[in-house]
């Protein structure tokens, strides 16, 4: 399903100030079951955003206003595309638990040597060795 999101903050100043230095978090993250198609970030009195990645990996846009001005408006739009969300069963049949146990995507010593060896693995992966050293 397609979304087209459209935020606006303004901030309006008692006074006029002299600078504005701005940092904003309104891009929609491209990851799960979500897509961000597009976005545009508008900034009034004019700026020239630039973007980087946050530690988070979110988007970034990080501006300044030089000059007087006594309000700032922003407007972000998007159109993102979210797919659904893949219902989990509430419990699996003893069967189906046997079948994971002999898995070879979830082999417990396989992932467990790559976590010994300080690999990067999956979360599941990490939650199925933690899971079975509890059992």
């Amino acid at each position: 399903m397609l979304y087209n999101i459209r935020h606006i903050t303004r901030y309006r100043y008692s006074a006029p100030i002299r600078e504005s230095i701005m940092e904003a978090r309104m891009q929609p993250r491209s990851d799960g079951n979500q897509r961000c198609l597009e976005f545009r970030l508008e900034v009034a009195p004019r700026a020239r955003p630039s973007c980087y990645q946050d530690h988070l990996e979110n988007t970034v846009h990080h501006f300044d206003i030089p000059g007087e001005h006594q309000e700032l408006f922003l407007l972000a739009e998007s159109t993102v595309d979210v797919k659904p969300i893949i219902e989990l069963p509430t419990s699996l049949p003893h069967a189906a638990w046997r079948e994971i146990d002999q898995s070879e995507e979830n082999d417990v010593s396989r992932i467990a040597q790559a976590v010994a060896q300080g690999a990067a693995v999956a979360f599941g992966d990490v939650a199925a060795y933690i899971f079975a050293q509890q059992l």
